[in-house]
């Protein structure tokens, strides 16, 4: 698993700004690249959490989820486990607020 810590413009609007961390984020700048990777093995020895990660693809979420994804995913189980923080699980629930800092240290919250 992986989850970049922002996104980046690349030239994507008509104001054709670049880079991150404008003051004025942009759907660029909020939208932060999740990765999940999994060999076949991986698929057919866990064919419920890897359906349910498939199912969960399209959900809103953030670095947050990230520590209780990886343990669940991998069959680690803790005290104070939450399965609606696992992308892995059936439970999981999307972020309903995400938020950013802007340079001069404004926080933004978008839904």
């Amino acid at each position: 698993m992986y989850v970049s810590d922002h996104g980046e413009n690349m030239f994507d609007t008509a104001e054709n700004i670049s880079l991150h961390g404008g003051s004025e984020p942009t759907q660029y700048d909020i939208h932060v690249p999740f990765l999940v990777w999994s060999s076949d093995k991986y698929q057919k020895t866990y064919p419920q959490k890897w359906s349910n990660m498939e199912k969960n693809k399209d959900k809103k979420m953030s670095a947050s989820v990230l520590f209780y994804s990886i343990l669940d995913a991998a069959g680690i189980t803790f005290p104070e486990q939450n399965q609606e923080k696992s992308i892995a699980s059936e439970m999981f629930k999307e972020d309903s607020l995400r938020y950013m800092i802007t340079p001069d240290f404004t926080v933004k919250v978008f839904k």
